[in-house]
């Protein structure tokens, strides 16, 4: 637990709003507002490698197990 509380553990704001932005691709939602919420939360260290990470981003094998527990769902 002393690992997770430590903030210097913690990924900075960019990485977390990409992890959301793959998972928002996931949800089938469009593009441009999965950017939008990107720059938003990612904040002043948004970067255009992260969204061109997000744009590139295609969840594969994911979306199977994804359907099954209804992630399109999730959020709304």
């Amino acid at each position: 637990m002393a690992k997770i509380i430590d903030v210097a553990n913690h990924p900075s704001m960019d990485r977390t709003a990409c992890v959301i932005g793959c998972l928002r691709k996931l949800q089938r939602r469009k593009l441009s507002g999965i950017i939008d919420e990107y720059r938003l939360y990612a904040g002043p260290k948004a970067q255009p490698l992260g969204e061109q990470f997000i744009a590139a981003y295609e969840p594969g094998i994911i979306t199977e197990s994804a359907n099954e527990v209804k992630v399109v769902d999730w959020g709304c």
